[in-house]
């Protein structure tokens, strides 16, 4: 295939023939005409189109009847809680590092279930409420994990202090202090991350906002976090230099990522890393699943979250974190995988 270089791209546009407006039929621009008698073309902000229309039956009941009793609530469309969701159960399959080999003949092609799941909308579209009503399962089994990492705490401290009191001729090995479980982290620089992932082979990162977390990396001490997350999105090893502890060695980690972002700064960074002379193409946006606020008009007296619609949504996550997961294909997922994968016809 032919490699076009900047500059044959410019020759091919300085060789086209000139377009004129009356060949194409060009409607009238809102914005009016430019000096030629061009459309003047509308500000990407302000684009507005019909995103496609909910469909039930493609999740689990229990995270569709969630979504769609909150964002009635929220008067949004059930897409964004469902997609939190989703990633939630990411989180816990990240954090058993499970991984996916969707091919049975082929052992070496693996895949982990990683999502990045971005919220776009204003202030007040209901991304922080989305964010933390769909996640609430999750930060109770982080609530529980720390109870465990206390008492695993108050145990070790125990023997530890044991040990020292036993005469250096009697003692046994000593005790080694207990890994500090986790499955939910809100501080996203690499050395925190560093140090949960090293104790858990997947973390959640949930933030209320995506452009903190960018703007971070600019700075000298943090700029390694892009390469961690983009590392942990495909399980690949990783290796973060810590400044106290030296480097840490990360054999697969799994970072999924919840958080939400404006649409003005989201299209400032769309923009960036699309038309930037000096773009580094690693494909980290590319990898964000970006899920569009669409409101809804609301209802007067919306009903309350149904109580036993939350706990079948609770115990379906709890589920999942107390049971087994799959690691292979069933013969009907592998099917509707070979089938997206081929693709229609061209």
């Amino acid at each position: 295939m032919h490699q076009f270089t900047i500059e044959d791209l410019k020759k091919l546009l300085e060789d086209a023939p000139e377009v004129k407006k009356e060949d194409l039929g060009v409607n009238p621009s809102p914005q009016g005409e430019d000096s030629e008698g061009w459309p003047i073309p509308a500000p990407l902000e302000t684009l507005e189109t019909n995103l496609p229309s909910w469909h039930t039956g493609i999740v689990p009941p229990a995270i569709e009847d969630f979504a769609i009793g909150l964002a009635r609530q929220l008067a949004i469309s059930p897409t964004a809680p469902a997609m939190v969701a989703l990633g939630g159960i990411s989180a816990i399959l990240a954090h058993r590092g499970v991984e996916i080999y969707p091919n049975p003949n082929n052992p070496t092609h693996k895949e982990v279930p990683v999502l990045w799941v971005v919220l776009i909308g204003d202030p007040g579209s209901g991304k922080t409420p989305t964010l933390e009503s769909a996640t609430q399962p999750l930060w109770d089994i982080e609530d529980e994990l720390a109870k465990e990492n206390q008492r695993a705490l108050e145990e070790y401290e125990a023997q530890l202090a044991k040990w020292a009191a036993t005469p250096k001729g009697k003692r046994g090995e000593k005790p080694t202090p207990p890994p500090a479980q986790s499955l939910v982290e809100g501080d996203a620089t690499p050395q925190a991350l560093a140090i949960a992932l090293t104790e858990n082979l997947g973390v959640a990162v949930v933030l209320d906002e995506l452009k903190g977390l960018l703007l971070s990396w600019s700075r000298d001490d943090r700029a390694e976090g892009r390469t961690l997350f983009l590392s942990s999105y495909y399980g690949q090893r990783h290796k973060v230099r810590r400044v106290v502890r030296g480097i840490s060695y990360l054999e697969r980690p799994q970072i999924v990522l919840l958080t939400g972002i404006q649409p003005g700064p989201w299209y400032e960074l769309v923009a960036a890393d699309a038309f930037s002379a000096n773009r580094d193409t690693d494909g980290f946006l590319e990898r964000i699943t970006p899920i569009l606020m669409e409101p809804k008009q609301p209802e007067k007296d919306p009903p309350p979250l149904d109580e036993k619609v939350l706990e079948r949504y609770r115990d379906f996550i709890r589920g999942l974190w107390e049971g087994g997961v799959p690691t292979r294909l069933t013969p009907d997922s592998k099917a509707l995988s070979t089938r997206q994968n081929v693709g229609p016809p061209l």
